[in-house]
């Protein structure tokens, strides 16, 4: 009876940890994968200081904030124009993205998830801008994948 009900439970949780999922992928090394997503995101979102050169290189033409977090990173976008003053990261309700690397457990291995975060109701998601980051992430993380 145990095993069913534990089998069960994971699958609710899982179910409830995919809330606004786009992307989800299986990873060998969790904290290497986290480490990596770290990086790419510093690289690709972070540099390039308040012109947003490294954004627009990586084709993206709304503004991000970024923040790390214990399991990976949050985007959030920007408002339209500049910024209300005292909106703070935890203020932004314009929408974003949330990568997070969860650790393998047992039955369940390591993975990569990538969910909308920061909407508020009724807020439009920025799908172009979001395909934009998760076709840069995939195609620089199956790049990355090659040279192991």
């Amino acid at each position: 009876m145990d095993g069913w009900w534990g089998s069960c439970r994971s699958e609710w949780m899982e179910a409830l940890m995919d809330d606004g999922l786009l992307a989800r992928l299986l990873v060998d090394d969790p904290n290497r994968a986290r480490a990596w997503v770290k990086g790419w995101v510093d690289f690709h979102f972070v540099r390039g200081g308040k012109d947003n050169s490294a954004m627009r290189r990586s084709g993206l033409r709304t503004p991000v904030e970024v923040r790390q977090t214990e399991l990976g990173v949050c985007l959030k976008f920007l408002p339209t124009g500049t910024r209300e003053v005292g909106t703070d990261f935890d203020g932004l309700r314009q929408g974003g993205l949330e990568v997070i690397v969860d650790d393998a457990r047992p039955g369940i291995p390591g993975r990569m998830r990538v969910r909308r975060c920061a909407y508020v109701f009724g807020e439009k998601p920025r799908e172009s801008s979001e395909r934009t980051i998760l076709s840069r992430l995939k195609r620089d993380w199956e790049t990355a994948q090659s040279f192991d």
